[in-house]
């Protein structure tokens, strides 16, 4: 029986040892990567292109809502400096035409608003789609199971961010 017992502590500090050995030996590796997913957006070559289209389209836009907002105050202070001389129907018509064009005005900046996110979304979606095949490039060669977001993750090992292979692969 104490040599059962005997060959039992040998094996179990046999594996015990065998299994520090390997731990100890075995580098880091990541099975999950992060990013930092709005880095590579800027990092990519046509991201300043990009940038430049949309800044020049919401200029065009502020442009329109300058030239309708000087329409609008250029009728309001000629109504200002009129009102006195307009009978009540002219006043009323004129009133009218200053809120139909205060409305226009309204609607004409939501509309901007909304076309100006589609033209944003239009210029992104080239590169979002760039990014996530670069994503997926990465994840291959790498080996890696995922890759998430480093804006959703709390603690990752500076090994594991593969931010740069990304961006690397992204402008190939």
């Amino acid at each position: 029986m104490s040599k059962n017992i005997l060959t039992l502590i040998i094996i179990l500090f046999s594996l015990n040892t065998f299994s520090q050995k390997k731990t100890e030996t075995k580098p880091a590796s990541c099975q999950i990567a992060t990013i930092q997913r709005d880095s590579v957006l800027v990092k990519l070559k046509e991201y300043p292109t990009q940038v430049k289209m949309l800044e020049a389209y919401q200029k065009q836009l502020q442009s329109e809502y300058d030239f309708k907002k000087l329409e609008l105050d250029t009728k309001v202070k000629n109504y200002q400096d009129n009102e006195k001389a307009y009978t009540d129907a002219q006043k009323q018509e004129k009133v009218q035409e200053l809120q139909t064009l205060d409305n226009d005005l309204k609607k004409f900046s939501q509309e901007a608003e909304q076309k100006l996110l589609k033209k944003e979304q239009e210029l992104l979606q080239p590169m979002n789609d760039k990014i996530n095949k670069a994503i997926e490039a990465v994840a291959t060669k790498q080996g890696y199971a995922q890759i998430m977001d480093r804006k959703t993750v709390y603690f990752s090992l500076a090994v594991c961010d593969a931010t740069k292979l990304v961006i690397e692969e992204a402008n190939k």
